[in-house]
């Protein structure tokens, strides 16, 4: 329930609203993927980011580009180093939105993020339309391809 702000008015519209976290990551794992996971009251969103490269960590996981087979669909792969990232952050995103559609359950999730963190929110869009009965909405900035045949 920690209230968000961003230091030196980097993000205006979001300090404006009344957004409180519920839950936050850093893998301390192979990908060192981050991110939070934040309610905003104002205008009834919750919303996933996941941070983009910004670690030695993160730019071996952007060159992790084998293609895995996964559970999304029949069929479907993605690049190695996304999915290895979405496997070590989805227990608290997945515990966090839960949680977070417990208490605000009329809410849209909007899962974002930018490069690396941009692929990762491609891969847990499919995964948390599972949880959201509202619907879920991507944005992104500069994500990369995720991998094979996707749906």
């Amino acid at each position: 329930g920690t209230t968000v702000t961003c230091s030196q008015s980097y993000c205006p519209s979001v300090s404006s609203a009344a957004t409180v976290m519920l839950g936050e990551f850093e893998s301390p794992g192979m990908t060192d993927i981050a991110g939070y996971i934040a309610a905003d009251t104002t205008n009834k969103l919750i919303v996933v980011s996941f941070r983009g490269s910004s670690s030695f960590l993160n730019w071996i996981t952007d060159l992790q580009v084998n293609l895995i087979d996964t559970d999304i669909c029949s069929g479907c792969q993605a690049h190695l180093g996304f999915w290895g990232s979405w496997i070590e952050a989805q227990s608290e995103v997945l515990r966090a939105v839960t949680n977070g559609f417990g208490v605000y359950p009329n809410y849209q999730l909007v899962v974002t993020g930018h490069s690396l963190g941009g692929a990762v929110a491609t891969i847990a869009v499919d995964i948390l339309r599972t949880v959201c009965s509202t619907g879920v909405l991507l944005e992104h900035v500069e994500a990369r391809k995720i991998g094979g045949r996707y749906s």
